[in-house]
């Protein structure tokens, strides 16, 4: 599973979840309450969550002077 901002599901091992950003890896648990049912879900929140930790890691860019 990859989509347009270059985050790609790496794999998921027990609660374990690996995610790819921009050739960043990220590992997160998946919490207790995550069954198989709602398991995509959480995915798909816990890419757009890293998302944002990955963007706001980056420096801003220069406005110039």
């Amino acid at each position: 599973m990859s989509d347009a901002n270059g985050a790609r599901l790496v794999s998921i091992k027990g609660r374990d979840i690996t995610i790819d950003i921009d050739g960043t890896t990220y590992v997160r648990q998946a919490a207790d309450h995550v069954t198989p049912d709602t398991l995509d879900a959480h995915v798909e929140a816990l890419i757009v969550g890293l998302l944002i930790e990955h963007a706001a890691a980056k420096p801003l860019p220069s406005l110039g002077a």
